[in-house]
């Protein structure tokens, strides 16, 4: 990730970003990681622009990032401030700064709880079959104890899963 770091560095650089000190730079570096980061983890695609608050002592700092926040976070506009009420805004926290993008600006709710939906069920497929695999006991007796265990654990893994998109239909419905 280093090569990712150095690449956004010369970029930021490259498009003219003059702070004054390299401390200014690195705050302006981690909240755009930051919130890449969370889009991705939220599938969304770099295409999905979305205003960008951002909350912070040092709005100066990030008032001169704004440009680049708005070319590398995909931000459509970005307002810097103390303090933003924004209810159900996903929030992406550094030491330096809290950025809230509202959440009906990244996705499409009904769109995302079937696509949800569609998983927890694909999930659940999963986990029976591996269920029903593991409950027979023909194929308790004759599978290699590896094996077993490799299922056992395939199992816990799809476990995690769903309990993770039960948690992201659950922040989808509030």
């Amino acid at each position: 990730d280093a090569e990712k770091m150095e690449k956004l560095s010369a970029t930021l650089l490259a498009c003219g970003l003059n702070l004054v000190e390299e401390a200014d730079f690195q705050k302006i570096i981690e909240i755009i990681r930051a919130i890449r980061n969370q889009r991705t983890e939220m599938n969304i695609p770099p295409s999905k622009k979305a205003k960008v608050y951002i909350e912070t002592a040092e709005a100066t700092v990030f008032t001169d990032g704004i440009p680049f926040l708005q070319r590398l976070a995909s931000a459509s506009e970005v307002e810097v401030g103390e303090k933003f009420e924004l209810p159900g805004a996903v929030q992406i926290i550094t030491h330096a700064a809290r950025a809230l993008i509202r959440m009906d600006e990244l996705i499409d709710r009904e769109k995302e709880l079937a696509r949800l939906e569609k998983e927890r069920e694909k999930c659940q497929s999963d986990i029976d079959f591996i269920g029903r695999k593991l409950d027979n006991p023909g194929f308790v007796a004759k599978a290699p104890a590896q094996l077993i265990e490799a299922e056992r654990a395939k199992l816990a893994q799809h476990k995690d899963r769903m309990e993770k998109i039960l948690e992201s239909i659950a922040a989808m419905q509030k």
